[in-house]
C-alpha cells in the first residue's frame, strides 16, 4: 500500500491561474456587527495552486452519481461447462434482478456471469447502493474496477523472444486467449485475416459488444506476437498457436473488470486451454471478482498467466496477478536481473507469493500495430512469454492439468538468489522445463501471518510431489535456513514414486513466538526453503510466513482516505487504491476512521490486531445522516440561481483528545439546486467529533458562511438548520488605496490542528471585480464550539 500524502498541507483551490497576480495580505476593516472572525497566524502562506476549479477530494460526490458495483451471489456458479448445472445461480439472478428494479429503477445490468462467479454487473446511484446490497441472495458487494494495460512503448535497443518450435498450422495447435485490447489480425505475422484458417482464429470485441476485436491501441498486438506471431522476419515463442482475441481494453488500454471476467467466461466457451492477461489493476487482493474468477478458469483446466504489474513496489502485486492459482510473471531486464518496475510481493489478504517467476520484460521485439515491428517494456510483455511457453507444454503433455503446466514452469526456474516477493522461483528456464522430471504442487508455500499473541504457533499444509519421469525415483525431504524457534516438519520425509505416480507431503511449522523477533515491514517475512531431491534432480519449495501485528482490512469500495490510531500519539495515515489494507504495526489498541467518496464516515474503535486482526469496513456502516440546511437571512433557503456563484468546504472527522483528524476539501461553480448537505456517519462515541463550514460567494459584493460541529458522539441522524437570526451581516471594507482600481476578494476556509493548516476557497475569475470603496457584505453563522478548530480569513488579489 502507498502511504497517503504528508499529513497536513496548506492547499488553495482557484477557478484560474493567479500566478501572475500580486498578492498581499490586507486589513479588513469591519463596519456595523462587530467581526466574529478570528485572527489567522501571520506566518501562513500559499504553498500550492491548483487551477481549473480541480477538486481537492471526491467527497462532493451527489447521491445521485451513478457507480459501478459487481453483486456477488450466494448460490455456486457453474464452474466451467463441466461443472455444476447453474440453474440455481440463474434463477436467484432472475430473483435479484426483479429486485432491483424495485428498489432501484434507474439501475442497469451491463453484464451477468454464470461460469466463473455467480455475480450479476450493475450501474446505479450511490444513493441506492444500499437499498440494492441488502436484497436477498447478494453474498458481496464489489467495485467494478477499471484495468489497464501493463506494458509501455520502449526506447531500449530490441530484445527478441527465442522460440524453440517452427510454425505449422497442424491440427494439435493450441487454443490461446489474449485478454488485452483485441489483436491486429491484419499484419503479416498473423496472416492477414481473422477466423478459421488464421493465427487469430476467435474472439469478441467487448468495449463495442460485437464479434470484431480489431487492435486500436496495440498493446494486445505486441503481446500477441510475443505469443505466436509467424512471419519471415519475426517468430513468436509459440508459433503454432491459435489465439482467441478478447478486447476489453479501449483504444486508451483502459477498462472494466467485469469486461475481463466475461472474457473469460467466453474463453471457457471457446475451450481456450490458455489465457494471457497482460493487464491489471492496482493493490490486488486474491478474494476479489477478478481472481476468482481467475482461479476458477484454473479449475476447469485453464493455464492463467497474468502480470505482476509495473508498480516496482513492495506489496504492489495487481490483481489478476494476485489470483491464488495464476501463474504470476514479474520481469526481468536485458542485463537479467528483475526490471526496477517490476511489482513486488507479497500478495495482500493471504501474504500470498507472488509473483511466481520473471521472465524477459524489458525492450522486447514484437508486432506493431498496423504494420512493421516495435520494443515495448513492461511485465505485460513477460507475461506472453510464459504463455508462450505454457502452450508449449501443453502440446508436449496434453495430460497434463493445467496445475501440472504451472508447475512444472515454476519448478524448473533459475533461482536468481534475491527476494522471494521480487523474483518467485526465479528466472523462466524454457530449456530444462520441457525435461522437468518432477512437480511440486504448489511450488511454494505462504503460511500466511503469525498471531504474535500465542506462546506456541502451529500451523499446517500440504504438497504434491509428482514423478513425471519415465523411471521410478526415490525422493528425500530435507528443510534448510530454519531459525532458532521454529520448527518445520515433512511428512513423509522420504519415499518412491513410480512413473506418473504423486504423493502427498504434509508440512508442519512450529514457532515459539518468545524467540522470534516480530518482522519489522510487511515485506520482510521469516523465508526458507524445502528441498526434495532424486538421484536426477532436486525440487526447491519456497515457504514464507510474517510475524507480526497486521491489520487486514478490506472495505466495501475503495475508501480515499484511511487513518489507524492508537489514541494517543501515533497515526498511519493510507490513501488506498483498492478495497483492501494491510497494516503493520505495534502492538495495541487502535481506532480505524475511514473516509469514502461521496461524504461518508465509519469509524471503528478498540481494535486490536491481536485478537481481531480482520476488519471489514462497509459504507453502509454509516448508518446516521447528517443534514445540514444553509438558509439567508431572510428565513429562506440560501438561492443556488444566478450568475457567478462558488463554493468552498470543509468536512472533519476527528478523534478529540489526539487530534487525529481526516478531511475534504470541496470547491467549485454551484452546480446544484440545493446547498444542502447530506453526510453519513457511523457511530461515533464522544472521543469523536465532526465538523463542516460552508462558504457561498455570489459574485465579489456578498458572501455567506456557515460552519458547525458534532462534539458529543453520535448514534442517531441529526438535521442542523439555521435561523435568520443566527446571521450576523458584517459589512467588510477592504483597506486599499484609490491607486488601485479593482480587487477581487477571497474567502479561505480553514482547519488547524496542531501540526499545520489545512485551507481551501474558490473564486469565480469571470465575476465583476469589487471596486472602490471595496465593500463586501457577508453574512456569518457559526454553531461550531469555540475549541472546534475550523477558521475563516479574507484576502484580496489585485486585478
Amino acid at each position: 500500500m502507498k502511504r497517503a500524502f504528508s499529513t497536513w498541507i496548506f492547499c488553495c483551490l482557484f477557478a484560474f491561474n493567479f500566478s501572475e497576480l500580486e498578492a498581499q495580505r490586507l486589513i479588513v476593516k469591519q463596519f456595523g456587527v462587530p467581526d466574529s472572525l478570528r485572527s489567522y497566524p501571520p506566518n501562513t502562506s500559499v504553498l500550492k495552486v491548483l487551477k481549473g476549479g480541480t477538486l481537492l477530494s471526491t467527497a462532493s460526490a451527489s447521491g445521485d452519481e451513478m457507480v459501478k458495483v459487481i453483486l456477488q451471489l450466494s448460490s455456486p456458479a457453474r464452474k466451467g461447462p463441466k461443472g455444476l448445472s447453474g440453474s440455481s445461480s440463474i434463477q436467484q439472478q432472475s430473483a435479484l434482478l426483479t429486485g432491483i428494479t424495485s428498489v432501484a429503477p434507474s439501475a442497469t445490468v451491463s453484464r451477468r456471469f454464470t461460469e466463473v462467479l455467480n455475480a450479476v454487473a450493475v450501474t446505479l446511484p450511490r444513493k441506492s447502493l444500499g437499498s440494492v446490497s441488502s436484497l436477498p441472495g447478494i453474498a458481496r458487494v464489489y467495485e467494478d474496477r477499471s484495468v489497464k494495460a501493463l506494458g509501455t512503448p520502449s526506447s531500449s535497443g530490441p530484445l527478441k523472444v527465442q522460440t524453440a518450435e517452427a510454425a505449422d498450422t497442424s491440427s494439435d495447435s493450441v487454443r490461446v486467449g489474449v485478454i488485452d485490447t483485441g489483436i491486429d489480425y491484419l499484419h503479416e505475422a498473423f496472416g492477414g485475416g481473422f477466423g478459421a484458417g488464421y493465427t487469430v482464429a476467435g474472439g469478441y470485441n467487448f468495449v463495442s459488444d460485437n464479434a470484431d476485436p480489431l487492435d486500436d491501441n496495440g498493446h494486445g498486438t505486441h503481446v500477441a506476437g510475443i505469443i505466436a506471431a509467424h512471419s519471415q522476419s519475426f517468430t513468436g515463442i509459440a508459433p503454432f498457436a491459435k489465439l482467441f482475441a478478447y478486447k476489453v481494453l479501449d483504444a486508451d488500454g483502459n477498462g472494466a473488470t467485469s469486461s475481463v471476467i466475461a472474457a473469460i467466461e467466453q474463453a471457457m466457451k471457446d475451450s481456450v486451454q490458455v489465457i494471457n492477461l497482460s493487464l491489471g489493476t492496482p493493490d490486488g487482493d486474491p478474494d476479489d471478482p477478478l481472481s476468482q474468477a481467475v482461479d476458477a478458469a484454473v479449475e476447469a483446466g485453464i493455464v492463467v498467466v497474468a502480470a505482476a504489474g509495473n508498480e516496482g513496489e513492495d506489496g504492489s502485486i495487481d490483481s489478476p496477478g494476485a489470483a491464488r492459482e495464476a501463474l504470476t510473471v514479474g520481469a526481468t531486464d536485458r542485463s537479467g536481473a528483475v526490471a526496477s518496475f517490476s511489482s513486488r510481493g507479497p500478495a495482500s489478504r493471504d501474504y500470498g507469493y507472488k509473483p511466481d517467476i520473471v521472465a524477459p520484460g524489458e525492450g522486447i521485439l514484437s508486432v506493431k500495430m498496423n504494420g512493421g515491428y516495435t520494443t515495448m517494456s513492461g511485465t505485460s510483455m513477460a507475461a506472453p512469454f510464459v504463455a508462450g511457453e505454457a502452450a508449449i507444454l501443453r502440446r508436449l503433455h496434453p495430460e497434463w492439468n493445467a496445475l501440472q503446466i504451472r508447475d512444472a514452469i515454476l519448478t524448473s526456474a533459475t533461482d536468481l538468489g534475491v527476494s522471494l516477493f521480487c523474483e518467485g522461483m526465479g528466472e523462466i528456464d524454457t530449456a530444462k522445463v520441457r525435461h522437468t522430471g518432477s512437480i511440486a504442487t504448489p511450488s511454494a508455500l505462504s503460511f500466511g501471518f503469525d498471531n504474535p499473541s500465542a506462546s506456541v504457533w502451529n500451523v499446517s499444509d500440504s504438497l504434491l510431489i509428482t514423478n513425471l519421469s519415465a523411471t521410478q525415483q526415490s525422493y528425500s525431504l530435507r528443510v534448510s535456513q530454519v531459525v532458532a524457534g521454529l520448527q518445520v516438519v515433512c511428512t513423509p520425509s522420504s519415499f518412491r514414486l513410480g512413473s506418473g505416480e504423486s504423493q502427498s507431503v504434509s508440512i508442519a511449522v512450529s514457532a515459539q513466538n518468545g524467540l522470534l523477533a516480530d518482522n519489522p515491514t510487511y515485506p520482510l517475512g521469516y523465508t526458507g526453503a524445502i528441498f526434495a531431491t532424486t538421484r536426477a534432480d532436486t525440487l526447491r519449495i519456497p515457504y514464507v510466513f510474517f510475524k507480526g501485528s497486521v491489520f487486514q482490512i478490506s472495505f466495501s469500495e475503495t475508501p480515499f482516505q484511511v487513518v489507524l490510531h492508537d489514541r494517543i500519539n501515533k497515526a498511519y495515515y493510507y490513501a488506498p487504491t483498492g478495497p483492501y489494507l494491510n497494516a503493520v504495526v505495534p502492538p495495541g489498541v487502535y481506532d480505524l476512521m475511514t473516509a469514502f467518496q461521496g461524504s461518508a464516515y465509519v469509524v471503528r474503535e478498540n481494535l486490536s490486531p491481536v485478537s481481531s486482526p480482520s476488519v471489514y469496513v462497509s459504507r453502509q456502516d454509516a448508518t446516521h445522516s447528517v443534514v445540514i440546511t444553509p438558509t439567508d437571512e431572510n428565513d429562506s433557503l440560501l438561492s443556488t440561481s444566478g450568475p457567478h456563484l462558488a463554493y468552498s468546504s470543509i468536512e472533519v472527522l476527528r478523534h478529540t483528545l489526539s487530534g487525529t483528524s481526516i478531511l475534504a476539501l470541496n470547491g467549485g461553480p454551484v452546480q446544484t439546486q440545493s446547498l444542502v448537505r447530506t453526510i453519513q456517519i457511523s457511530d461515533m462515541s464522544p472521543r469523536y467529533s465532526f465538523g463542516y463550514a460552508l462558504n457561498v460567494i455570489q459574485g465579489n459584493t456578498r458572501s455567506y458562511t456557515y460552519d458547525v460541529a458534532i462534539d458529543t458522539g453520535l448514534s442517531s441522524s441529526l438535521a442542523v438548520s439555521f435561523r435568520a437570526s443566527d446571521l450576523k451581516r458584517i459589512d467588510f471594507k477592504y483597506d486599499i488605496d484609490t491607486t488601485t482600481p479593482r480587487i477581487f476578494p477571497v474567502i479561505w476556509s480553514a482547519f488547524v490542528p496542531a501540526s499545520g493548516i489545512v485551507a481551501v476557497t474558490y473564486y469565480d475569475g469571470d465575476s465583476p471585480p469589487l471596486r472602490y470603496p471595496f465593500i463586501q457584505t457577508g453574512f456569518y453563522t457559526r454553531q461550531a464550539p469555540a475549541d472546534f478548530p475550523i477558521l475563516h480569513y479574507r484576502e484580496a488579489y489585485k486585478y
